[in-house]
């Protein structure tokens, strides 16, 4: 992602950092009183294999669903 049409050539006025239990923000303010914000979701993924290792080797056997599980 590149954010350079928007805000190229603007001043920077402020950078805010929110990080509260169910929002976490990141706000670049600029001094014509507009401002971008990122909106950050913390995401857990979980990946699953059962592997075979009497060979000395990684020998997946079997690969599980993914479990995606998020703050929101």
């Amino acid at each position: 992602m590149i954010i350079k049409e928007e805000i190229h050539g603007k001043t920077l006025d402020e950078i805010e950092i929110t990080n509260l239990n169910e929002w976490r923000n990141i706000t670049v303010r600029f001094t014509d009183e507009t401002s971008i914000h990122f909106h950050l979701q913390l995401t857990l993924f979980v990946n699953t294999e059962l592997s075979d290792w009497r060979t000395g080797n990684d020998c997946i056997l079997k690969r599980y669903p993914q479990i995606k599980e998020s703050t929101r």
